[in-house]
């Protein structure tokens, strides 16, 4: 009597365990794309498209007109600046930290890297909160595995994601 109350103990708390591993299933993250961007930094906007690809961030500005067509590529510890075929190199640890093309790479870079936490999960979109190097993160990553936005309330930013591709 005892092995079978022993038996049906073990059997009951592997088929619990079985079970809730199995709700916490996670999007993959498309981590190389392109998309087109929307992004607040205080009262400042921008828009633009941005093409991720293996920790190599390239962004051009559309909106506002005073920048539009600015060029900003950020990857291995430099930052290129072009507009007009005039290009300028920087090592990024030269620049200001908080800026926001420091911020919109930190973004595309960090968001992918397994540390995340799910906050929130629904049919449509998961909800994840990642300590960056800018500080914390909150954003959303579609059925699809797209990030469609992301959020670091201490550095006052937000980027809302559209039109994204994967890239191979």
């Amino acid at each position: 009597m005892k092995k079978l109350r022993l038996l049906i103990f073990v059997f009951a708390v592997a088929t619990l365990l079985l079970a809730c591993q199995s709700g916490e299933s996670r999007k993959s993250i498309i981590t190389n794309f392109s998309a087109d961007f929307t992004a607040k930094k205080g009262n400042f906007s921008a828009g633009g498209s941005i093409v991720e690809c293996d920790g190599e961030t390239e962004l051009i500005f559309t909106d506002p007109q005073t920048v539009s067509g600015l060029k900003i590529v950020n990857g291995g510890g430099e930052i290129a600046i072009e507009i007009d075929d005039l290009v300028s190199t920087a090592d990024e640890a030269y620049l200001p930290n908080e800026n926001m093309p420091q911020l919109i790479h930190c973004v595309a870079t960090e968001i992918c890297d397994g540390r995340e936490i799910l906050f929130q999960k629904n049919n449509k979109s998961d909800t994840y909160i990642l300590e960056t190097s800018k500080g914390k993160c909150t954003y959303s990553v579609d059925e699809n595995g797209y990030i469609l936005s992301a959020e670091i309330n201490s550095k006052n930013f937000r980027i809302d994601f559209r039109n994204q591709l994967a890239l191979s």
